[in-house]
């Protein structure tokens, strides 16, 4: 009775006291943290000059012209970035949604254009492509495919953080250029997190940026610049951005023109009568069989191919594709894989040239026990890919670490096989990169290229709901690429490739016409 009664006490003295109906009084941090950010967007939008001053924000026009840096697309990954003759230009009024860019580069020394014009207005969306005479339809219209002409204007960004209510939180301060800048953080309405930082002096926004995984180097920065504010009207703008990513220069852009309180006019919304308006929507990965054991994993995101082999104990794949923000497309292509020969290990990796958007995805092979094969100018690339940090969005390497094997091909050419089948491998550079490879199945006659020949169909009678959006080619490659096959004496029939549908070398011969 005595045990019982000293049990009954402790559990008493053990139960914690009621919590109070109210916390107790004083701010938390991040209400503070949220007041002092809206403290020092209160004296941004007096520096913009006022409501009246964000109120002409919301319509404006805006030209710049500079350069812009291809980041890991140039012939050599040991080399700078060369310079792209940039032009630019944005036309946007929020309150209505319409929504207009364009977009023109140039490569340096070359005819080669890149040129594009995108509009939204009420709920559609089109993209222009000048060069082709070609209108493709936005998959998702909206702001947010729009977003980064938007930004060319401070103001907008301005106005987006103080729209993010609760996410909204001073970060503390620091410096740029000698200058102390006060930092304001918020998730955005597409989830990305960008930090604003104002001059403490005249309140104006220097630069903003965001944290993100990039394919190439993986955990980095993105960060824009605005500077030599002026006046236009009696508001003030930015005469020049400067863009880096992953710490290297990848926009340098003068301000030739900027209206504000200029609502777009009608004709940007209109797509040229002589336009042909091409059938081509979301792309859908599936298999394509090009011959026994023979696969193309077709249509990943970003309108990618790969191509892979069948061996008696083996699997062959060629290209590792990636977007710039890394979102994990050959992991994608290595499951589907895996799905259609269970079993068998990707024993190889082939890539065909440096370029990010086509090497950057080896983390996922070697991951899988894989060896990449390359040429001998590209090994100390992909080394630096195997070794980049990925922890904020660890991808297949970082959740499973493995030393990189990789392997180049001497003599431009090397051939793997089993007794049954092969695949010859053969160095074509200076086509496209400096040096590139292709690799030909001579029994099936097959070639797989990347970059060199990207055939879309422009229209048909029905949609085409597995074409890969277009992807532009110098226009000389295809060229070149069918003079290197005769050269090689290539017996080839199919040609399949890095974007695009599967095609035939009688096509690849008119389109070198």
């Amino acid at each position: 009775m005595t045990q019982l009664l000293f049990f009954s006490a402790a559990l008493v003295l053990a139960t914690p006291a009621p919590a109070p109906l109210r916390a107790p009084s004083g701010t938390t941090l991040s209400q503070r943290a949220n007041a002092d950010a809206l403290r020092i967007l209160d004296a941004a939008v007096a520096a913009y000059g006022g409501p009246a001053g964000l109120e002409a924000a919301r319509r404006f026009r805006i030209v710049q012209t500079g350069l812009r840096y291809q980041l890991f697309q140039n012939e050599d990954p040991e080399l700078a970035w060369d310079g792209w003759e940039l032009l630019r230009t944005a036309a946007v009024d929020l309150d209505a949604g319409k929504l207009y860019g364009e977009y023109r580069v140039k490569k340096p020394a070359s005819d080669y254009v890149w040129w594009t014009r995108e509009f939204v207005d009420g709920g559609k969306g089109w993209e222009l492509i000048l060069t082709k005479k070609w209108a493709v339809p936005m998959l998702e219209p909206g702001l947010e495919s729009m977003r980064d002409f938007v930004r060319l204007l401070p103001q907008s960004l301005l106005i987006e953080a103080l729209g993010a209510g609760p996410s909204l939180r001073a970060m503390g301060s620091d410096q740029i250029d000698g200058r102390a800048q006060d930092v304001v953080g918020f998730t955005a309405e597409s989830g990305q997190r960008l930090a604003l930082y104002f001059d403490r002096e005249t309140h104006l926004l220097t630069k903003y940026e965001s944290l993100y995984t990039r394919n190439t180097v993986g955990d980095t920065v993105n960060e824009t610049r605005f500077s030599g504010y002026r006046k236009a009207g009696e508001f003030p703008v930015p005469g020049r951005l400067i863009q880096y990513s992953a710490g290297y220069l990848a926009t340098d852009a003068t301000y030739t023109e900027v209206e504000l309180n200029r609502p777009p006019e009608a004709a940007l919304f209109q797509i040229p009568s002589d336009f042909a308006r091409l059938r081509v929507f979301d792309a859908k990965p599936e298999l394509l069989k090009l011959a026994p054991d023979v696969y193309l994993v077709h249509a990943l995101p970003g309108g990618f191919n790969t191509m892979f082999v069948v061996f008696r104990d083996f699997i062959v794949a060629v290209e590792a594709p990636e977007e710039n923000s890394f979102s994990g497309i050959s992991e994608r292509a290595i499951a589907m894989i895996k799905k259609a020969v269970p079993g068998k290990p990707i024993r190889y990796l082939v890539e065909t040239h440096h370029h990010g958007d086509h090497s950057s995805g080896a983390r996922a092979y070697i991951a899988e026990g894989a060896t990449v094969v390359t040429t001998a100018g590209n090994k100390a690339y992909l080394e630096r890919v195997a070794a980049a940090p990925y922890r904020m969005r660890p991808d297949a390497l970082a959740r499973n670490p493995r030393p990189a094997r990789i392997e180049t091909i001497s003599n431009r050419k090397r051939v793997i096989g089993d007794g049954e089948r092969t695949i010859e491998l053969y160095e074509v550079g200076p086509l496209h990169t400096r040096e590139m490879v292709i690799a030909c199945l001579p029994k099936e006659k097959i070639l797989f290229q990347s970059d060199l020949f990207n055939p879309i169909t422009v229209n048909g009678p029905e949609p085409i709901e597995h074409d890969a959006p277009f992807h532009g080619v110098y226009d000389d490659n295809p060229r070149r690429l069918y003079a290197t096959i005769r050269e090689l004496g290539l017996d080839v029939r199919t040609i399949a490739g890095s974007h695009g549908r599967v095609s035939t070398v009688e096509e690849l011969a008119a389109a070198a016409r």
